[in-house]
């Protein structure tokens, strides 16, 4: 079976380009041709360049991007060369294709997902590719069209609440899916009422793979011989670092800290140039975790890291309902913890949440099988 995945495999972010990998990985490891559908648009593009975007701004403000770059500017090529050689690598890409010409790879499925792909707040609007609005073209010969099958894995939207434009707009573009299935509980109550298909709940697809299916990509020592505590977060809030400080002391440790944009500040705790190896390698040797991002917390439990979650609710206005979702799963609620907490560090006891992963992981599986049929 030709497999076409569509999702955002171009952003030079860790959690997008792993998520990528491992879906790509699990449907080849069942006999499948899967690949990359190379699909670019440029809000994906735009935010990961070497060379910033002035866009707009205002004289003072160009002043400071161009400040910030120049001296930022050694960081962003290693990083940036970084995720090239990863996408390069391991991400079996299919030819550059728009809209238009994405049925020319005659793929039998297209997998839509994982990743926040139905987010309009991040593709600038509903994107018509990832809401399955491609055409499938005629069999020429037989003037029919091909049995093409379009589903969506794990799927994320980022909302709580649609209008009235989104909705009509949404259960139109349901109808193109074959089968669909999200990564937040909540979305099935959100968009269960605008299409007859049964909306599924699935694990992202890093908990496809194994913890020893990472390892073929983890580092096999310690990239830093000292104990650490590690701090990864897309979202810079600045009680992350507080808290990791904290536990650090606790634990006698030092402190590492991973990020998603390069910056122009420069400490002995920064990993800049990381690249998706190198995250991996970090989270799995990690003492303990403090993240405000999914996938950081995602690999910590696949490599059993005690690790806490900051709330960034105080911060941004709304809760994190992506992370909400993954802690109640396993039920680690009490990893999620509030701006004030100055408490004493504790370790996870990972026995029961080992057994409802396999457990998960089973179910998300099926539900590839089934549709795969």
């Amino acid at each position: 079976m030709k497999i076409g995945i569509l999702t955002f495999h171009c952003a030079h972010n860790y959690g997008a380009v792993l998520q990528c990998y491992a879906l790509l990985q699990y449907l080849r490891s069942l006999g499948h041709e899967a690949l990359i559908v190379n699909y670019r648009p440029e809000y994906l593009l735009k935010p990961y360049t070497i060379v910033p975007d002035l866009g707009n701004t205002s004289l003072v403000g160009k002043i400071k991007i161009l400040l910030n770059f120049i001296l930022s500017f050694p960081v962003r090529v290693i990083r940036y060369k970084g995720f090239e050689k990863f996408i390069d690598k391991y991400l079996l890409l299919s030819k550059v294709v728009d809209r238009a010409s994405i049925d020319s790879l005659a793929c039998n499925i297209y997998i839509i997902g994982s990743d926040q792909v139905w987010n309009p707040k991040i593709t600038e609007g509903f994107d018509d590719v990832y809401w399955g609005n491609f055409v499938v073209r005629k069999n020429v010969k037989k003037n029919v069209k091909k049995n093409v099958k379009k589903i969506t894995y794990a799927v994320s939207i980022g909302l709580s609440n649609l209008t009235e434009e989104q909705s009509i707009y949404l259960k139109k573009a349901l109808s193109n899916f074959n089968a669909v299935s999200v990564r937040e509980y909540k979305m099935i109550s959100l968009l269960q009422p605008l299409t007859n298909l049964r909306l599924s709940q699935v694990v992202d697809p890093t908990f496809l793979l194994t913890k020893q299916d990472w390892d073929g990509l983890a580092s096999k020592v310690p990239l830093c011989k000292e104990k650490y505590v590690l701090t990864y977060q897309v979202e810079v809030n600045p009680n992350v670092n507080r808290v990791a400080r904290l536990i650090a002391k606790q634990l006698n440790a030092r402190l590492i800290q991973l990020v998603a944009w390069p910056t122009i500040k420069y400490n002995n705790a920064l990993r800049q140039t990381a690249d998706p190896l190198a995250f991996i390698s970090y989270i799995k040797y990690a003492d303990c975790v403090v993240t405000s991002s999914f996938h950081g917390t995602a690999f910590s439990i696949l490599y059993q890291r005690p690790f806490y979650v900051v709330d960034l609710h105080s911060l941004h206005g709304g809760s994190n309902e992506r992370l909400k979702t993954v802690l109640s799963m396993f039920h680690l609620e009490g990893r999620y913890i509030p701006e004030e907490w100055n408490s004493r560090f504790e370790g996870i006891d990972y026995t029961d949440i080992n057994i409802q992963l396999e457990s998960m992981r089973g179910e998300s599986q099926k539900f590839l099988l089934d549709n795969l049929k």
